[in-house]
Parts: C-alpha cells; sequence; structure tokens
C-alpha cells in the first residue's frame, strides 16, 4: 500500500470535515464511531493551531530576514 504524501491544505481540511461530517449524522452511532469523531475533531483542532503557529512564525522569520538584510545594506 502507497500513502501519498499529504499536505495541509484547504483540500486536505475541506475532506477531515467531510468525514466529520459524515459520521456525525451517521445513522448509526456506535461507540466506536463515537471514538472516531473525537479522535477526529481532536486532529482537526490541533493541526489548525499548529497550521496557524507555523504561518505566524514563518511570517516573523521573513520580518526578521528583511530587518537583518537592511542593517547590512545601509551604506
Amino acid at each position: 500500500m502507497v500513502i501519498p504524501k499529504c499536505r495541509l491544505n484547504d483540500e486536505f481540511f475541506s475532506h477531515l470535515k467531510l468525514e466529520l461530517g459524515k459520521l456525525k449524522f451517521s445513522v448509526s452511532k456506535t461507540q466506536d464511531v463515537e471514538d472516531r469523531v473525537l479522535e477526529l475533531e481532536t486532529l482537526q483542532k490541533a493541526l489548525e493551531e499548529a497550521t496557524e503557529a507555523y504561518d505566524k512564525m514563518q511570517a516573523e522569520l521573513i520580518t526578521a530576514r528583511q530587518n537583518l538584510m537592511r542593517l547590512f545594506t545601509i551604506d
């Protein structure tokens, strides 16, 4: 079985939300389904928070790099 590389993009989060919706509104609500919903909701929240933190860190690094470049190129 080949596992494709995943990207944390809009397509990924849309798929995750779709799966959550299917499970939440499924006819048979077994304990396994409830556990899976909880796992996916936790995963979704953790990934969204991590993505936000990464984006913020990346923006801060770009700003720091630009500031350093300005310092080194001042005549």
